[in-house]
């Protein structure tokens, strides 16, 4: 059973910038590799080591050290730049802290990550046939796109970070 279940929408962590970095126990960056040990900060010179790419990723090995640790407190610095959510990330209760101690995921001094699950959509157009019983208001309004394929269904649309209202029948 699960004690804590997050999910992680468009979310902006904050940025450790009065903070000096200290030893994260790992790191998460955008030009990181899920296949490296994530203990490094950057990727090595060799491209062969560096920050894990996921949260996910991050979160496993977490289970892994704090079950193989003495240490109390540990960290994972989040770089910075756009981590998308391709699924939902759960925490439960084996990511809890250990006895006494605290386990903490932060933005990475002087950063500002931005964790996200959405999916941008593109290529808007103009309809160049409008569909028979179009309301008159909506004349020369209506735009469609090709959907991406990780998207099954759309629940909310955004122009940035404005919501934008759902089409609507009146009845």
């Amino acid at each position: 059973m699960l004690a804590t279940v997050m999910v992680f929408g468009l979310c902006g962590l904050s940025s450790g910038a009065s903070k000096r970095p200290t030893k994260g126990d790992f790191y998460v960056a955008t030009n990181g590799n899920d296949t490296w040990s994530g203990r490094l900060a950057e990727p090595n010179l060799a491209g062969t080591d560096g920050p894990f790419e996921t949260l996910a990723s991050a979160r496993d090995a977490m289970r892994l050290r704090k079950r193989n640790s003495v240490k109390e407190n540990l960290v994972v610095w989040i770089r910075g730049g756009r981590h998308c959510l391709h699924e939902t990330l759960v925490f439960g209760l084996e990511d809890s802290a250990p006895r006494g101690g605290t386990i903490t995921y932060e933005a990475y001094p002087g950063e500002s990550p931005v964790v996200s699950s959405g999916v941008p959509i593109g290529n808007w157009r103009k309809v160049e046939k409008e569909p028979e019983g179009l309301p008159a208001v909506a004349h020369g309004k209506l735009w469609v796109a090709d959907l991406p394929q990780v998207l099954e269904q759309i629940r909310t649309l955004y122009d940035g970070m404005e919501r934008l209202p759902r089409a609507r029948e009146q009845g």
